[in-house]
């Protein structure tokens, strides 16, 4: 699940506690990845699957956008 160090990036919608993966790991993902937390960013980063964060990149339609840009250099570091 999501560390309670986390949880306050939940502030809305779902309950952090109840989170799992591989179920809940794109919605994870975004939220960690949105928050402006670099060690919320670097945990989602390393953790989530790597089908997962390619499935996050299809939220995010802006090339241009610092999200999609973490998620594929995190994806290029996994080769």
């Amino acid at each position: 699940g999501v560390p309670a160090q986390f949880w306050h990036v939940f502030c809305s919608g779902a309950d952090p506690s109840r989170l799992r993966f591989p179920e809940d790991g794109v919605l994870i993902a975004r939220r960690l990845l949105e928050s402006l937390e670099a060690e919320a960013r670097s945990w989602a980063l390393t953790r989530i699957d790597v089908e997962q964060l390619e499935e996050c990149l299809a939220w995010y339609p802006n090339p241009g956008s610092e999200v999609p840009t973490l998620i594929r250099q995190a994806l290029q570091a996994r080769q």
